[in-house]
């Protein structure tokens, strides 16, 4: 859902107001401050930390199988 609405709504509106974190896809132009940056990087990093071990996990059901 949040990638839905980063997408149609992602442009230059969001990114200038204060649901910037919305517009996934426009992080890399509207994370311009440190703030913004931290939240950006730990959002991204929590995601990818997250399918990884949904992945791993997923991997292990299937060997086991």
């Amino acid at each position: 859902m949040l990638l839905v609405v980063s997408l149609v709504f992602g442009g230059s509106w969001l990114a200038a107001g204060d649901l910037w974190f919305v517009g996934v896809l426009g992080w890399p132009v509207s994370a311009d401050t440190p703030g913004r940056v931290a939240v950006a990087t730990a959002a991204c990093a929590l995601a990818t930390t997250g399918a990884t071990l949904a992945s791993l996990r997923a991997a292990r059901r299937a060997a086991a199988r």
